[in-house]
């Protein structure tokens, strides 16, 4: 797919269509006109609902599940409060995400990753540090265990300055297999594009990430909330579908009615036009008779005279 190729998608993290080419897909810059999703975060929920659901399903169309617990690890308000609208979910901060797992759970993240060799940790002796402002920038003031005194600049933030400040750079490699050793299975890096979702991936690091605590299955009363779910979906969907049969019965009934009447109105029209070229004829008749009589009148009158003037000896 080339930078200048029209893409339209569905955000499915608000469910808004957008339009765009497919080089304004980045994976942070904003591209839902409506919610400012980005390609990582719709990657991050499409990874959600895969896990979930086997399939690939916009946020506000997710069963409502309160049986179903989740935590977000300092999640954006994006989707955070969708999440809580659709699962028992509080967004948290916490770590150690294997203990905090269910044994049937699944774990959907994000993080900055690269495709190197080994993970590089920025501040390798970091014992006794602050982080102090210096002509506008932020810089990290480090005492190592050895009395050794280090400044780090060009410090890397992700939610803002303060408390977000990157402390590592994982690869691809060492997280997965940090990963599986702390006993996640079914690894699975989310690479692929998702045009309907407005997933075009511009790079091949940093990608959404999701494992399993075990055998993920959904639990009966998360089961019983999906059916009586589907079961009104399609209560809902068959007094639709008896709304339209009876509109489309009433249409083709009005459009019948209609072309009744325009049969009427071409009859009518052609026994106007009928009535009207019968008067025009029957106007030269009467025409034509009173021509004549006029005509005998004249006659009549002249003879009249005639007789007069030969009576009076005028003629």
């Amino acid at each position: 797919m080339s930078h200048d190729d029209a893409i339209e998608f569905t955000c499915n993290l608000c469910g808004k269509t957008n339009r765009c080419t497919a080089g304004e897909l980045s994976r942070e810059a904003s591209s839902c006109a409506n919610c400012g999703s980005n390609v990582r975060t719709r990657g991050l929920l499409r990874a959600l609902s895969l896990e979930l659901f086997g399939t690939s399903v916009v946020l506000p169309d997710f069963p409502g599940m309160k049986s179903l617990r989740g935590l977000g690890t300092s999640d954006t308000a994006q989707y955070a409060a969708l999440l809580a609208e659709k699962f028992d979910y509080k967004n948290t901060f916490f770590a150690n995400l294997h203990r905090l797992l269910k044994p049937n759970g699944a774990l959907v993240f994000t993080v900055p990753y690269s495709l190197e060799d080994r993970t590089r940790e920025h501040f390798s002796d970091l014992h006794d540090f602050t982080i102090a402002c210096l002509g506008g920038s932020s810089i990290l003031l480090n005492r190592t265990p050895q009395g050794l005194l280090q400044v780090y600049e060009n410090l890397v933030f992700h939610l803002g300055s303060g408390p977000s400040l990157e402390m590592r750079l994982f690869a691809e490699r060492d997280l997965i297999t940090l990963l599986i050793d702390t006993g996640f299975s079914d690894v699975h890096v989310h690479n692929e594009d998702y045009a309907p979702f407005g997933i075009v991936q511009s790079g091949q690091w940093s990608l959404p990430l999701s494992a399993r605590r075990g055998c993920y299955s959904l639990g009966r009363e998360s089961a019983r909330e999906i059916m009586e779910e589907l079961v009104d979906a399609q209560w809902r969907r068959r007094n639709e579908t008896a709304l339209r049969q009876r509109l489309q019965a009433e249409i083709e009934r009005l459009a019948e009615e209609v072309d009744s009447g325009k049969r009427l109105q071409a009859g009518l029209e052609q026994r106007l036009e009928a009535e009207a070229e019968s008067g025009k004829q029957v106007r030269a008749d009467l025409e034509q008779r009173a021509q004549a009589l006029t005509s005998e009148l004249d006659r009549l009158k002249r003879t009249m005279w005639n007789r007069v003037g030969r009576k009076l000896r005028l003629v």
